[in-house]
């Protein structure tokens, strides 16, 4: 193939723009690649590539590129169409025909197109699926012999095709010795490749780069490159902190001068190998200039696939998502052809490693390790264990166990100033809410602290119902974590970063609570003397890689413009990144197309170490070095896994000892409204009478001995899938009310609050409904003494000195919340408690025969429904119940197969008109369970904004039935029940027996008194009926 004449026209043009630009102007630039338009032109490809004549048609769709950007993306939709179709002997016919007599631009387009077939090989989170989606033996052949091709981006490609073969299968098998560990393969092509050398390391890497950004392709392409490099270094010498390094600049500057006239040459081959010289060149003059660069090495640990799974933020205790082939590794320089020295070995035996810190001293390793010994057994052929925490020094020597409790996992630790440890933990033995289908099983991770100071055993700090993951220390010496939060939110509104003291006092939200795009932020960590902050943002359903990104929360916790990308370009994430995709950093960032980024560690605010897989995979994380000005300096990639978690073998200021805030001997806490009428617009002051403190309920998922510990959540709230919208289900999990707080006339409260427990608020007015709630939680830990300003969702704050607090209220001392009438450790139950209401007061007018008004509330099921409830949500007898997932619901309520449903489109359209208020005839206001994170406004929803309510409040002959008939025990649940968004059931149903049986049981909560502290008791007494408690009613008997 001859050089396409319309690109070639275009290297014309660059070459003759080569003076001007190296006169100060820059570089014609492409268009920017676009993720969607190569999603619908591989989806039109594969239509293309059926029958003989798919070889020919490949061969055309390349040679139609008109620009190095058109052909870029040609080339990639090819690779995930010959996937799709399996077309691998028509690629390889293809890739023949366009290297048969080609320049070098043309053995180049075909090199790539083999190499977009090996980038877009699939592997699915949970293990390969199907083997024929792998590349065959000729594919990795013909990328073996490009080893050997004269050009270094060739070569490059060569090897990096045959590297994401090997990753993406060793991140993708599930059974180790299928694994294509070095010496235990014989093919010629992975011989060639392992003994590649490995001193061509950081070439390749470079070469990599210009395919990465698709200027590898034409003259055009090498000249941007050149331009882009001279950019950053440009950038990176006018810095402050950058050093004179004279001799290291003119280096430089030759290499670019060299550099320039190659381009302006002509010549494609000669301009590569210049820019690949001018780009060591620039690294000599960045660890020269630098003094973050990281000359005295750094640790990091290697596993197949991103730890914790590739595919969702509620994998971290999923031990199968690797093989146990996991090591830490010691790299004492920078250099990537220079080899690391195993920490672990052997002497910990089989395993992976899941989550790592170095001390600041930089002289002790702490870390996770997910025991899994080889046994023999099916499905894997090891048997996976637990995770435990281990302390030890670099060499290895000395490794010392920290924590061991079987059934349990603690992962992400990190070191504390005053030598004790926080990490992760699935001790709270809460099961996951964003459970996924009904009988899918994962466990949350909360916070817990070691301190050996005060024993061996941790202490829950943060008891989140659901997840608290990826603490690291801040500068002044608090605990920064991502905080997953399902109240009254949906889960792309849910992962913020909280912040809280190592003892889990003053725990609040830190920074995007009220922001909703990107969707999370990940692994942040604080740039040492800084404010400014790093972390990686993704979507819900994604691990924590993504871009990376800065933030200075100090410029405001909900300030959209306190965050700058500094990896743009990247993969897109789940739900975009809204304004921060054009909040690039001002120096420029580091330019992507495509890949992703992970673990980002500071070493100024300029310089971060992170792992980087440029292909996207999520296979082929190398360790790297960026910085703001565009540079990508490989420091390390292993041949067979990925790098994970790099930390700069250097030392760093320890933060400041925070003390403990904790009284051990007190049994709660107490909070301090100031003013609830501050922020509370268009409610009168003297309207608010009373707060309601309650507690969103977690799902228990205790550990049975006689069980798999992969199956122990199997008491469930949500019958079906968390996307999905559910009938009669319009929480995540029920709420029980802890007690009611009187409000002073001046609108302060103060008032003891239950310790170590997530609770919310909600302002009350005189007949116990709602004129605001609080969508978050706050958790307040023994003898803690927390104030907040007035009625909202974050923050609580310290009592500071903005102006006299109410002496009256704090002199009373603290109000015993009054529980309620139904008692602090019951959970609403509309058939329970409402319904009896309905019977006792309202059935002689509103019965089944000819009802007043149309309404009927009376108990008859209908669907598996009480046809009260039904009328409730404009539901007449006649109606179908907007039920999605039938056959859950057929076998979770007697009677249902009976029902009436309609399709699923027309019940969700249903639904989501009940969810937002706007279906026709419904009584009840509600707040969406899939909502937003904005801040919720007065009378947004609950009792006071439906019509139930204000027509048994405003309606003369209505509000005398409640004053005169109706209990105040039976007005008080049913206000409070409508203020817990008004679900059906206020009970979990156990998938247990569903395999067996194909039916459901129902099972009470079992709460313990939320006046025991969380650290003396359980957060539920929900246990295994052979051990001796109740066992579960079946539904029938409901």
């Amino acid at each position: 193939m001859k050089t396409n004449p319309t690109r070639a026209a275009a290297a014309l043009l660059v070459i003759a723009s080569a003076a001007l630009t190296a006169a100060g102007f820059s570089a014609p630039e492409e268009p920017a690649y676009s993720p969607n338009q190569v999603i619908r032109l591989s989806r039109d490809y594969a239509k293309k590539l059926e029958g003989a004549g798919a070889a020919q048609e490949i061969v055309r769709l390349v040679q139609s590129g008109k620009s190095d950007a058109e052909t870029g993306m040609i080339l990639t939709a090819l690779g995930r169409a010959v996937h799709e179709r399996k077309a691998y002997e028509a690629v390889l016919e293809a890739h023949a025909r366009l290297a048969e007599g080609a320049d070098l631009e043309g053995e180049i387009v075909a090199a790539t197109l083999l190499f977009e077939v090996a980038n877009a090989l699939p592997v699915s989170p949970h293990g390969l699926t199907d083997e024929a989606k792998q590349m065959p033996e000729a594919v990795c052949e013909q990328a073996a012999r490009m080893l050997g091709h004269p050009s270094p981006v060739i070569q490059a490609m060569g090897d990096w095709i045959l590297g994401l073969r090997v990753k993406k299968w060793n991140s993708g098998v599930r059974v180790l010795d299928k694994m294509w560990i070095a010496e235990r393969k014989d093919a010629a092509w992975h011989g060639a490749w392992k003994s590649r050398n490995p001193r061509l390391a950081q070439r390749d890497d470079y070469a990599r780069q210009l395919v990465h950004m698709q200027e590898h392709l034409s003259i055009v392409g090498a000249g941007r490159a050149v331009e882009a490099c001279a950019r950053s270094m440009e950038r990176m010498a006018e810095d402050p902190g950058s050093r004179t390094a004279v001799e290291a600049k003119a280096a430089f500057d030759q290499a670019l001068a060299s550099a320039r006239a190659a381009v302006e040459a002509g010549g494609l081959g000669a301009a590569q190998e210049a820019y690949l010289a001018l780009r060591q060149a620039g690294r000599g003059w960045l660890a020269a200039a630098r003094a973050d660069f990281p000359s005295e090495g750094f640790v990091f640990f290697t596993n197949p696939s991103v730890t914790g799974g590739i595919g969702n933020v509620n994998f971290p205790v999923t031990g199968a998502t690797n093989p146990p082939v996991g090591d830490i590794f010691i790299k004492r320089s920078p250099v990537p052809q220079e080899m690391p020295q195993s920490v672990l070995g052997d002497k910990l035996g089989l395993g992976s490693v899941r989550g790592m810190d170095l001390s600041w001293e930089a002289d002790r390793l702490l870390f996770s390790f997910w025991h899994a010994p080889m046994t023999g057994d099916p499905p894997y052929g090891w048997t996976l264990k637990n995770a435990h925490l281990y302390e030890t020094d670099l060499e290895g020597r000395e490794i010392r166990q920290l924590t061991k409790a079987d059934g349990y996992n603690d992962i992400e630790p990190c070191f504390l100033p005053d030598g004790g440890y926080i990490f992760a933990s699935d001790r709270s033995s809460f099961g996951n809410q964003c459970a996924g289908p009904i009988l899918q099983n994962k466990r949350c991770t909360t916070l817990f602290r070691l301190d050996p100071r005060r024993g061996a055993e941790p202490v829950a700090i943060s008891n989140n119902k659901d997840f608290d993951r990826h603490p690291h220390v801040l500068n002044d010496g608090t605990v920064v974590f991502l905080h997953w939060e399902y109240q009254e939110r949906g889960l792309y509104s849910s992962h913020n970063t909280w912040r809280s003291r190592p003892d889990g006092t003053n725990m609040d939200a830190y920074y995007k609570q009220h922001i909703s795009a990107p969707m999370s932020i990940r692994d942040m960590q604080q740039v040492p003397g800084s404010e400014l902050h790093v972390a990686t943002a993704q979507g819900h359903h994604e691990g924590h890689y993504g871009p990376v990104i800065l933030a200075n929360p100090s410029l405001g916790i909900n300030n959209e413009k306190a965050m700058w990308l500094l990896t743009p370009g990247v993969a897109a994430v789940e739900g975009g990144l809204g304004p921060l995709e054009q909040q690039v950093v001002p120096q420029g960032g580091v330019r992507n197309r495509g890949g992703s980024y992970i673990n980002p560690f500071p070493l100024s605010e300029r310089s971060f170490l992170v792992g980087h897989d440029m292909a996207g995979g999520h296979s082929d994380y190398g360790i790297y070095l960026i910085d703001v000005w565009g540079n990508r300096e490989l420091l390390h990639r292993d041949k067979d896994m990925s790098c994970f978690m790099p930390h700069p073998l250097r030392p760093r200021p320890r933060p400041p000892v925070v003390a403990d805030m904790v009284k051990p001997e007190a049994t709660f806490a107490t909070a301090f409204v100031e003013d609830v009428y501050r922020d509370l617009p268009g409610v009168e002051k003297g309207a608010v009478k009373y707060l309601r403190l309650s507690q969103s309920l977690m799902l228990p998922a205790p550990v049975y001995s006689e069980g798999d510990q992969w199956k122990y959540n199997h008491l469930h709230y949500l019958p079906g899938d968390a996307t999905t919208r559910h009938f009669g289900y319009w929480q995540w999990a029920p709420s029980r009310t802890i007690g009611l707080i009187k409000v002073a006339p001046d609108g302060s409260a103060f008032f003891k609050v239950p310790a170590g427990t997530p609770v919310y608020l909600q302002a009350l007015d005189e007949n116990y409904g709602e004129l605001r709630r609080m969508r978050s939680s706050f958790t307040l830990q023994r003898g803690e003494f927390r104030s907040c300003t007035g009625c909202h969702e974050s923050r609580l704050e310290t009592v500071g000195n903005r102006k006299p607090l109410p002496k009256e209220t704090l002199a009373a001392g603290p109000q015993d919340p009054v529980p309620p009438p139904w008692g602090d450790r019951t959970v609403l139950d509309y058939r329970r408690h409402i319904q009896p209401v309905f019977n006792a007061h309202c059935v002689s007018c509103h019965g089944e025969k000819d009802p007043e008004g149309g309404i009927d509330l009376t108990a008859r099921e209908i669907g598996g429904f009480a046809q009260s409830y039904r009328t409730i949500f404009g539901l007449k007898p006649s109606d179908p119940t907007p039920v999605r997932e039938l056959d859950w619901h057929a076998v979770l309520e007697p009677g249902a197969k009976d029902g009436k449903y309609p399709d699923k489109d027309t019940a969700n359209k249903a639904l989501i008109a009940m969810q937002a208020n706007q279906w026709p005839g419904q009584l009840v206001s509600i707040s969406d369970r899939q909502g937003d994170s904005s801040i919720t406004q007065p009378l947004q929803f609950g009792s006071n904004k439906s019509r139930l309510i204000r027509i048994l409040l405003d309606d003369p002959g209505h509000r005398a039935l409640v004053k005169e008939k109706m209990s105040p025990d039976e007005w008080m649940a049913l206000v409070t029940w409508v203020d817990y968004n008004a679900i059906y059931h206020g009970t979990l149903f156990d998938v247990r027996h569903y395999n067996r049986s194909k039916t459901f049981t129902r099972v009470d909560y079992e709460l313990p008194s939320p006046w025991v502290p969380a650290d003396l008791s359980p957060s539920f007494l929900n246990q295994d009926p052979a051990s001796g408690a109740a066992a579960p009613t079946s539904a029938a008997e409901r």
